[in-house]
């Protein structure tokens, strides 16, 4: 596709400064476009009529001016993509002591000041991830629902959520 490219750009050239175009084939049966033909294929050389390239007038650009829309307009515009991959929704944790290590994505980056937040039962968690996990330590055993959230601290509300993803914990009855 570049030659292609590269063939009409080379073609469009000689046009623009108002040279001639000839059209040449090599001993190899190769098709040469060239403003200057060797002088042993002057004589089979074919003068090539360029057509002028299609143009149209451009509208004039403006710049939005600084301060057009607020920075919370424009950080509403991200979309997030936020998964929570483990556990896996309906999946049964079997853990004695009730830990258990909860993996998020987001995407993209979070920006400016928004920020994470795993909410379990309803309740959001006042725990900082390591990474892409949040440990979660001596949970009840039973059925559990995750929910991540990007939350904009400025209006303490969700920017963003994901879908609720449901696990069972079976712990030891002692």
């Amino acid at each position: 596709m570049h030659w292609v490219v590269l063939g009409l750009l080379f073609l469009a050239a000689p046009v623009a400064d108002g040279g001639e175009i000839y059209r040449t084939v090599d001993e190899h049966g190769n098709v040469l476009f060239t403003d200057t033909p060797s002088p042993r294929q002057r004589e089979a050389a074919e003068r090539v009529d360029v057509q002028p390239p299609n143009t149209f007038p451009s509208d004039e650009a403006t710049v939005p001016s600084s301060g057009s829309r607020p920075l919370g307009d424009i950080l509403d515009d991200v979309h997030y993509r936020l998964v929570i991959s483990a556990p896996r929704h309906e999946e049964t944790v079997r853990s004695n002591s009730g830990d258990v290590d909860i993996v998020t994505i987001a995407d993209p980056a979070l920006r400016g000041q928004h920020r994470l937040v795993l909410v379990l039962d309803g309740q959001a968690l006042d725990i900082e991830p390591d990474g892409a996990t949040w440990h979660l330590f001596n949970l009840d055993r039973g059925t559990h629902e995750l929910v991540l959230e990007v939350v904009d601290p400025n209006e303490n509300r969700p920017v963003a959520q994901s879908t609720p993803s449901v696990f069972h914990l079976q712990r030891a009855r002692l």
